[in-house]
Formats: structure tokens, sequence, C-alpha cells
């Protein structure tokens, strides 16, 4: 029966339409019977009426059908709802006036309340949908410069602090349109790091430490054209180092206070972002637009996919959001395998039987196995990817042994060794064998501040 409710409510932006065609055309009518003196049927401006009355009287009821979700601003909802139900009761009073005759007088009278009240209804009910400065926001816009795209290369990340400096804008540039205080989509706001930490409809937004857990992150590598997909296609998209700005922030805890230095030490910063895309791999020759029916069939089962750059064909792949598929999805990918230049693993269990299928993507330049199931034997495997630039082995049993096979890639330039079964001792030797890389094995010395430390006091009695 819910569900059943929730479909009559969604009829309200559908039926909120009618009304207004009806009581525009009847006071386009009255307006020209007034100045051009142009005869105007009373048994047509009744029907008029009795339909505004009739429709407005719909809207009323899917809008509070609607309204029971708990989505919207409750002061914004309340202006909206008693202008509706004062709009369907002015209509059905001026459909009693038509009817029985009255005064023309007061028929323009109400004419034109009405009018005032259609204008008012819409307004509170553009501001529910879209926020409360809907209008005035591009009038506002005029003089105020234009927003530029996160510029990570222009960050003094020893000074920012993560959440207020890095994170909260990029929050407040693709997600509070549609989950704010005004609009609150799903049950979800992201304007206030209490109601971030809350969740909505689906769970948990943001989980400490846990990306695999943050329904944030999930819905962003969702396919675009998934209606699931955050932002909605309609909305900006968040750029590659936006989301790894927002991945990066859960990794390490999701302060909402400390600084960016005090969370992130400086050689890890180093290697944080994705680098230009002149360091990317991609090949020199542009190749011919992927097979359409793969790529859809793909996305379909929730495999991220997306072009590598505004130029070029090559993609990247990510199977986060389905990592117990990842060997299946991979048999399918293999298609459109000379296109793939980026390929996202993160928590696959990696077989041998998979990594002899990597093998044949010649073109596979980046190549993401963090907290993946992996063996030295697979390693053995990734080593014939000969044009791999970047390669992330983060939280995986991989051992120094494993390493070593992978001395003979000659483009590697980074690679990220933190959290293996690599003991410090190797590390100098695994060093000597990747001059030309960067290699990061996270032994990193975070110090500790005062603010780190909360004294615990016993309860009173």
């Amino acid at each position: 029966m819910t569900h059943l409710l929730e479909f009559f409510g969604r009829l309200h932006p559908m039926l909120v339409h009618l009304p207004i065609g009806f009581l525009v055309m009847s006071f386009i009518l009255i307006i020209a019977s007034h100045w051009k003196r142009a005869k105007v049927s009373r048994s047509a401006l009744s029907l008029l009426f009795l339909f505004s009355a009739f429709t407005a009287t719909l809207s009323c009821l899917t809008g509070y059908l609607l309204s029971r979700s708990g989505e919207y601003n409750e002061e914004t909802l309340f202006w909206h709802k008693w202008m509706g139900i004062t709009l369907a009761a002015a209509s059905t009073m001026a459909w009693i006036i038509i009817r029985d005759g009255k005064h023309t007088r007061t028929i323009q009278i109400f004419s034109a309340v009405l009018i005032a009240l259609l204008l008012f209804t819409g307004h509170w009910g553009a501001s529910l949908t879209h926020g409360g400065n809907y209008l005035s926001e591009p009038l506002a816009a005029i003089n105020q410069p234009e927003v530029a795209p996160l510029d990570l290369s222009k960050v003094n990340f020893t000074e920012v602090k993560f959440y207020p400096d890095l994170v909260r804008p990029v929050i407040e540039r693709k997600c509070t349109s549609c989950h704010s205080a005004e609009k609150q989509k799903g049950n979800l706001r992201l304007d206030n790091p209490e109601f971030i930490f809350k969740g909505g409809k689906s769970g948990k937004a943001v989980v400490p430490f846990r990306k695999d857990e943050s329904e944030l992150l999930s819905r962003i590598h969702i396919a675009t054209d998934d209606k699931k997909h955050m932002p909605p296609k309609e909305k900006p998209a968040l750029t590659r180092d936006e989301i790894q700005l927002l991945e990066l922030w859960i990794e390490t805890g999701a302060d909402v206070e400390k600084k960016f230095a005090d969370l992130v030490p400086e050689a890890k910063r180093q290697t944080l972002f994705a680098p230009a895309e002149e360091e990317q791999g991609i090949p020199d020759k542009e190749i011919s637009p992927a097979d359409p029916r793969v790529i859809e069939s793909l996305t379909k089962q929730e495999v991220s996919i997306a072009p590598l750059s505004q130029r070029s064909n090559y993609l990247s792949v990510s199977f986060v959001s389905v990592p117990k598929q990842a060997s299946a999805l991979l048999k399918e990918l293999g298609q459109v395998k000379h296109h793939v230049v980026a390929l996202h693993l993160g928590g696959s269990e990696v077989t041998d039987e998979m990594a002899a299928m990597l093998s044949s993507f010649d073109n596979l330049s980046r190549l993401y196995l963090d907290d993946a199931i992996i063996s030295d034997q697979v390693l053995a495997k990734v080593a014939s990817l000969t044009n791999l630039v970047f390669l992330n082995l983060k939280g995986t049993a991989v051992t120094a042994r494993g390493i070593e096979s992978l001395k003979t890639l000659p483009r590697l330039r980074h690679l990220f060794l933190y959290q293996t079964k690599i003991s410090r001792e190797d590390h100098a030797t695994i060093k000597s064998w990747f001059p030309h890389t960067i290699v990061d094995f996270g032994d990193y010395q975070v110090p500790t501040l005062a603010s780190d430390t909360q004294e615990v006091k016993p309860p009173k009695r």
C-alpha cells in the first residue's frame, strides 16, 4: 500500500500543470472580454474554472502524498501546501460565482486573485524542488565571478584543512542542490557533517575509513546512465581529482577539523592525484569508438565506464561497485580490451585466469589492484603489460619476490606497495630495482597533535 501511495504522489509534478493552464486561459479570456470587448461564453468560463478546481484539488491530494516522503524543507512545504489548498478552494469559489451568474466585476477580481495565488504557489513549489534561491541565483551570479574547477596544483596542502577547504567546496558545488536544508532527496542532507554521517534512505553516505561501505562513493562510481548515479546526468559531474579527494578523505577517517597535512604526509601527497594527461600513458595513435553494445551491457551491470579524456576514445573502467563479479565481467570487457587504458579492480579476487586475460589488454597503462586478493604468481603475468605506467598494490598480500618480476616494466612510474607483506628490510632493494619509479611503501611519520588526545573523565556519582 505504501508503494501505491508513493506512485500516486509522484503524479503531482504532472497534474500540477493542468490547473495552471486552465487558470491562465481563464484569465486571458476575462482580460480579452474587458479590454477588447470580445464576447466570451460564460459557460466556457464556467467549464474552465470547473476543470481548474478539479485538477487543483487532485494536485493537492497527490502533493500531500508526495510530501510524506520527508525529503522537503518543512517551512517551504508548509507555504506551498497551504497556498495550493487556498488556490483549489478559490478556484472552486470562482466556478460557483461564474455558474450562478454573478457580476462581471466580481469575476475579474477573483481571476486576479487566482493568478496571484498561482504565482506564489508556483514560487514555493519551485523552491521545494530546486532550492530557495532558484529564481534569484542566476541574477546574483551576473555580478559574481565564475567559480573555477578545483585545481589541486594550486593548493597549499600544508595549510588547508581537509574538510572545510577541500571537501566541503566540492560537496557544495556538486551535491547540495539536491541534498540540503531546502531539499533532501532520499532523506539525505550533505550540507553539514552531522547529516553527512547520519546518511539517508539508502544507508550511510560516509563511513570513516571504509570506502566500500560509503554510499556517497558507490553512487559516484555507478554508470552515468543509471538513475542511481550521482550527480544526475543533467548536473555537472565530479572531476577525477574531486572523486579522488573524496575517496582520500574517507580513507583517512573523514575528519572534519584537521589539516590535510596532519592526515596525509608529504611523501604520499606527491603521488596522490591523477597526473597530467600526457603522463597517463594514453597511446599516441587514436582508436575508433568502442562497441556501444558492449559498453551498454557492462554499464547495466554497474560497471563504471568513461572516456579517459574529452578528446579520446580510450576508456577508464571501474569494477569497484561489483568486485565479486569481476572475473565474469572482465571476460566481457575483453571485447573492447584495446580501448581500456585505466582499469580499477580494487577489492576483487584476481585469479590466474583473470591475470592471463589482463595480459591481452595491450594499451593498459593504469592498473588499480588495491585491496585485491592477489598472489605473486599473478604479478608475473602483470609484468607482460609493457605500457603500464601506474600500478596500485596497496593492501594486498604480495611479497618482494612477486615485485621482482615487475622489473621488466619499462614505463612504470608509480608503484604503490603500502600495507603489503613486503618487509621493511626489502624496501631499499625494491627501490634499486625501479630507479625511475616513485615507489610508495606508506612508511610515513604522522605527528601526534595535542588535539588528537581526549581526556576521559569518570562519570559523576
